[in-house]
C-alpha cells in the first residue's frame, strides 16, 4: 500500500495517522532534504539508496514498491493540492489497481496564513511552480481574483515577481495588504513596497481583498459578526428625526460640534452610525481594550459622500422605526459589506 504523507519544517503539525503511516510502514521514499526532517522515526526501515529529486520518479518508485510492502511517500508539499497526489492521480492509468491513502496535512497555506494572523475568507490559490504555466494565464488568474475580490493565494511566485506587482499596480490596489512567508518568517506591507529580494523560492505571498486590514500586527480579513446595538436615547432621537426626513443632508455645519472628525466637509447624514457597532476594523474602527465597547473615533468612512450616496437610499427601505436598527441589523450590515466591495 502507498501512503502520501507531508512533512514541512513544523513537524507539530504532522496528524497522527501520517505518525502511525510512518510507524507502520517498511519502506520509507522521499528527496533527501525531506527525510533528514524525520530521520529520528525511520530509523531501522528501508530508505531507497537512490538519490531522487524529480516527482515522477518518486511516484514511480514508490508504486513498484507498495506492491508488496507498506511505504511511505514523502512529500514536503500539500500532497492533496500541489504535491505528489495530484500527479500520481495523472499516472494512476498507466496501472492496474494500487493501494493507496492521502494523509490531509496542515497546508502550506493554512499553516503560512496561521503565522500572519486570521487573512484567509473566500479565497483562490495560485501555483506559480507548475511548468507549463503562462505569463497570460497568471495574468487572467490574478485579474479575476481582484475583481471578485478574493484573497489571492500565490504560491512560489518569485519567478513572476515583476508581472504580479504590474498587475496589482494596475489594477490601482496599491492599498491592499501584502503578507509574506517563507520558512516560518513572516512580514505584511503595503505592495509599493515589495521588491523582488522580499521573495526566495519557498516564499508564499497572500494578498488581501478591499476588507483586509492590520491591527496589533496581524493581517486580518474580517467574517461576518453581528453585534446587537445598544440604542442611546441621542440614537434613538437621530433616527426619528431621520425616518421623518428632519435629519441633516451633507456638511451640518450649524452643529456646535461640527465637524467631528478631522476631514474636509464630512457629510453628517448619519451622525450616528446606523451599523454601529458594526465590529469590523476594514474601516478603522477598534475595540477599546478591557472595555468591551466599539470605538469609532478612527473611522470616518461614515462621513464620505460616496457613501452617503450608497447607502442612504437603501437604508431609507429598510428602516421604518427605530428598532429595525437591532431588529435588523443584519440587512444593514450587508448594504455596509456591499458599499465597501463596490467602493
Amino acid at each position: 500500500m502507498l501512503h502520501f504523507v507531508r512533512v514541512d519544517s513544523d513537524r507539530e503539525n504532522m496528524t497522527i495517522g501520517a505518525l502511525n503511516a510512518i510507524k507502520n510502514s517498511n519502506i520509507i521514499i522521499g528527496c533527501e532534504k525531506n527525510l533528514i526532517m524525520i530521520e529520528d522515526i525511520t530509523k531501522g526501515k528501508i530508505i531507497p539508496e537512490e538519490t531522487i529529486n524529480d516527482k515522477i520518479s518518486l511516484i514511480e518508485l514508490g508504486i513498484s514498491m507498495a506492491l508488496d510492502n507498506e511505504v511511505v511517500l514523502i512529500d514536503y508539499e500539500d500532497p492533496e493540492t500541489f504535491g505528489l497526489a495530484n500527479l500520481f492521480f495523472q499516472n494512476l492509468g498507466k496501472y492496474d489497481e494500487i493501494n493507496f491513502k492521502i494523509y490531509p496535512s496542515t497546508t502550506s497555506i493554512n499553516y503560512d496564513a496561521s503565522l500572519l494572523g486570521a487573512p484567509l475568507t473566500d479565497f483562490v490559490a495560485i501555483d506559480l511552480s507548475e511548468d507549463l504555466i503562462t505569463t497570460s494565464e497568471i495574468k487572467k488568474k490574478v485579474e479575476c481574483g481582484l475583481k471578485s475580490n478574493f484573497v489571492i493565494v500565490i504560491y512560489k511566485g518569485k519567478k513572476y515577481f515583476s508581472l504580479i506587482k504590474e498587475i496589482l499596480l494596475n489594477f490601482k490596489k496599491e492599498d491592499l495588504w501584502i503578507g509574506l512567508v517563507s520558512n516560518g518568517k513572516h512580514d505584511i506591507v503595503k505592495i509599493e513596497n515589495i521588491t523582488e529580494n522580499s521573495f526566495n523560492s519557498n516564499t508564499i505571498l497572500i494578498i488581501g481583498n478591499r476588507m483586509t486590514y492590520v491591527k496589533d500586527d496581524r493581517l486580518i480579513t474580517p467574517k461576518s459578526m453581528i453585534i446587537t446595538p445598544f440604542l442611546h436615547p441621542l440614537t434613538k432621537e437621530f433616527y426619528t428625526n431621520f425616518i421623518n426626513n428632519e435629519s441633516p443632508d451633507g456638511p451640518n455645519k450649524t452643529c456646535e460640534y461640527y465637524p467631528c472628525h478631522s476631514m474636509v466637509n464630512p457629510q453628517c447624514d448619519f451622525c450616528y452610525c446606523p451599523f454601529y457597532p458594526c465590529g469590523d476594523g476594514s474601516t478603522g474602527g477598534k475595540w477599546i481594550k478591557n472595555k468591551n465597547v466599539w470605538d469609532c473615533v478612527d473611522c470616518t468612512w461614515i462621513h464620505e459622500k460616496y457613501v452617503i450616496d450608497f447607502i442612504k437610499p437603501k437604508i431609507k427601505e429598510i428602516i421604518e422605526s427605530v428598532d429595525d436598527l437591532k431588529n435588523k441589523k443584519k440587512d444593514l450590515l450587508k448594504i455596509r459589506r456591499e458599499c465597501i466591495l463596490n467602493s
